[in-house]
Order: C-alpha cells, then structure tokens, then sequence
C-alpha cells in the first residue's frame, strides 16, 4: 500500500513539473531540461528514502498493534473461555438436576399408571368374564328354546308327510287298479281280434296249401315246367329288351336242326348286323332247386 502511494507521488509530481514546463519559455526550457533528471533523481532518492522510512515505521506501528490486539484477544478469550466453561459447569450440572427430578416424576407417573392399568385390566376382565357368562346362559336357553321349537315342526311335518303319503298312495292304488283294468280289458280285446284274425288266416293257408298242393303235381310233368318257364322267359325278356334285340325258337349253329328257345342280340366285331354274335337262352324249372 505505501508504494502505490509513493507511485502516486512521484506520477503527481511528474504531472506538475510537466505543467510547470509548458507553462515557461523555450529559453528557460533548455537550462531547467539540462537540471531535471538530477532533480528528479534526488526528489525520487529522497521521496524513496522517505517512503522506506515510513514504511518501517508504519510497519513496526501496525506489528505493535497487532501484537497488542492478538495479547488482548487471547486475554479476552482466555476469560471468555473460563466463563463458558463455568457456565457450561453450571448449566450441566442444572440440566443433570432436572433431567434426574423429571425421570423421578416419570417413573413415579409410569408406576401410577401401571397400577392404573392394572386395575381397569382387572375390572375389564371381570366384566368381560361376567358378560361371556350371561351371553352362554342367553345362547344355551335360545339354542334349547329353538331346540323344542325344530323338533315340534319336525313332528308336524312328519305327522303331515305320512298323511300325504298314505292319501298318494291311495290315490295311486287307485289309479293304477282302473289303469291296470282298462289296459288289460284292451289287451284281451286286441288278443282276441289278433287269435281271430289268425285263425282266418290259418283257415287261407290251408287253401293255399292246397293251391300250392295242386301246383306242384302240375309241376310234376317235366314237359309242363319247360312250358310255365318258357312263357316266365319271354316275358321277361319282352319287359327289359326291345324287339330287335332277341329272336325266339333260334337257330345258333349252321347246318344244324338244335335250336334253343330264345337267343339275344350282340354287337359284332365291326357293328354290323350281319356279322352280329347270339348269345343262346334255354329255360327251365328246376323244382329241386
């Protein structure tokens, strides 16, 4: 700090001599330019030694002052320290005092109220005990009460059940007795119808019997056989082929008298009717089959 203001000195200083120069004549210049730098250099020696002497002496001002300010802040701390101890001291031993009156008054308070406790538990128990009692005797008499009452509609409706039962079981005596009547009056009656109807129908068998008695000693002629199955044969064939497509009484091999009854129709090699192919049919009734 004291060489910026010795700095700002010496720059005033300059300032002022530069002032004082431009203010003078060119003559006078020459002679004072001639003396300044010696000037200078004695007003910066002397403005130096002057700065380095109150330097020192500020700074031997300002250690003293320090040192003075550090002894009595130590000195002040030193008491303040005591002080807070003793009050530190104090204050414990006051907050030990307190802290050891108010867990007596807790404890006391803690062992009232556990006593406190101790009783209403006993008195809720004892009531709690009471009313589980009442409650037992309440439900032994409801359950009784509801006992006899079940058991009396029990009854009732057992007595109403066998009613209902034996008037069921008359009704459906009855019923069963007119529906067995009426269903076996209508199966005798259909029975009957049926014995009659077979009876006629034995009575057409035994016609029939005779018809087919009579049929078989007309099958019994060989030559009469030939002819029924003959005339079967031609109607048959004149039911599924047309005129064209069958002969009767054919010839099938040439240069020869065998004929067969009834020959049918094929198509040849080249479709032509000439050279067409016969397939023979002969009839017969064979009543051994």
């Amino acid at each position: 700090m004291l060489i910026a203001v010795a700095a700002l000195q010496i720059a005033v200083l300059l300032a002022v001599v530069a002032l004082f120069l431009r203010r003078s004549g060119p003559a006078q210049s020459d002679a004072r330019l001639a003396q300044l730098p010696e000037q200078l250099s004695r007003l910066i020696a002397e403005e130096a030694r002057r700065s380095r002497e109150d330097s020192s002496a500020s700074a031997a001002a300002l250690r003293n002052e320090v040192i003075g300010s550090v002894a009595t802040l130590g000195q002040g701390l030193k008491e303040d320290l005591r002080s807070f101890r003793e009050d530190n001291t104090a204050s414990a031993a006051a907050l030990r005092n307190d802290v050891e009156q108010k867990m007596r008054t807790i404890s006391h308070d803690f062992s009232a109220f556990k006593g406190e406790t101790a009783q209403k538990h006993s008195a809720l128990e004892g009531s709690l005990h009471r009313g589980l009692i009442a409650l037992m005797e309440s439900n032994t008499a409801h359950q009784d009460k509801l006992r006899g009452s079940v058991e009396e509609r029990l009854t009732k409706l057992n007595e109403a059940n066998a009613a209902k039962l034996e008037e069921m079981r008359v009704t459906v005596d009855e019923k069963l007795h007119a529906t067995l009547h009426d269903r076996l009056t209508t199966s005798f009656g259909a029975v009957t119808d049926q014995l009659n109807k077979v009876h006629a129908g034995l009575g057409e068998m035994s016609k029939l019997s005779e018809g087919v008695d009579g049929l078989s000693r007309i099958f019994t002629n060989v030559k009469s056989r030939g002819g029924f199955a003959e005339v079967q044969l031609g109607m048959l064939l004149r039911q599924m082929l047309a005129p064209g497509q069958y002969i009767e009484n054919a010839s099938v091999r040439d240069n020869s008298l065998e004929r067969v009854e009834f020959a049918i129709r094929l198509p040849g090699p080249k479709d032509d009717a000439a050279q067409c192919m016969w397939l023979p049919i002969d009839s017969k009734f064979p009543t051994e089959d």
